[in-house]
């Protein structure tokens, strides 16, 4: 379980307002915001940003109501509202790229979303700016990190599991198609998505590969992980004489490791 230190209410207050920067907030706004977050510094910067972003702009909050502002109770439900607010365009994204993984590309990116590259780019940045995501470089080579895992987890969660396996069908596609290279070099990749877009049968021949690629690298222990993967996907196929091959293929090419 990861240890999560907690701030005095005062060394709270502080990182509230040096989040704030030259946008004052109540004191009582400070003293909520450290109190629901229970002083968890991650928990006050994203719950800090997110009542920011209730304010109008330099001229203060639009409403002068404490309990207007509606102040998520969870850094989750922080997350989520921040998501919203961006607009749709940008949620979109946001939940295409954390289908992909934390880290994604530009390149992968526009090849399985819709719209123009115009329309991508401005939503990419609306997700910059909101600092819930990272980006290095420019595009079309750039890459983006969400900025952190909590992150990636809120914008998947928010995909309806049918849009899942959509998702996860054209990612899949998209890389076997357009990156050789990364299909060579990371089969798993191809495996896990095929896997979470339910096409078992494509996702046990690249397990089987990344097993093998393992293999020849001497990773042993990771070729056999690849290899329990695809033996545990085969067995929620029904039985045939192909079954009854691969499962003694995967088996015995174990056993050797």
């Amino acid at each position: 379980m990861l240890a999560l230190s907690r701030l005095a209410q005062h060394q709270g207050a502080i990182l509230v307002r040096r989040v704030a920067g030259d946008k004052a907030l109540p004191a009582y706004t400070v003293k909520e915001i450290v109190d629901r977050t229970d002083g968890v510094p991650l928990f006050v910067e994203e719950l800090t940003k997110a009542v920011l972003e209730d304010y109008g702009g330099r001229h203060g909050p639009k409403s002068k109501s404490i309990s207007a502002l509606a102040l998520p109770a969870t850094l989750q439900a922080s997350l989520m509202a921040r998501l919203d607010r961006l607009g749709l365009g940008a949620k979109q994204v946001a939940q295409t790229g954390a289908a992909i993984g934390r880290k994604f590309s530009y390149e992968l990116l526009s090849a399985i979303a819709g719209g123009t590259e115009r329309e991508l780019q401005h939503e990419l940045a609306r997700l910059v700016t909101s600092e819930l995501v990272f980006q290095r470089g420019m595009p079309p080579e750039s890459v983006y990190t969400f900025k952190h895992a909590l992150v990636q987890d809120v914008a998947y969660s928010t995909l309806l599991h049918g849009d899942r396996q959509q998702l996860h069908a054209r990612i899949a596609e998209a890389v076997e198609g357009c990156f050789p290279e990364r299909v060579a070099r990371e089969p798993e990749i191809l495996a896990f998505h095929f896997m979470e877009a339910r096409q078992i049968e494509r996702a046990i021949g690249y397990w089987l590969k990344a097993g093998e690629r393992a293999a020849q690298r001497s990773a042993n222990l990771e070729a056999i992980r690849h290899l329990t993967r695809g033996l545990e996907a085969l067995r929620t196929l029904p039985e045939s004489p192909e079954w009854d091959r691969r499962n003694s293929h995967i088996k015995s090419r174990s056993a050797r490791l």
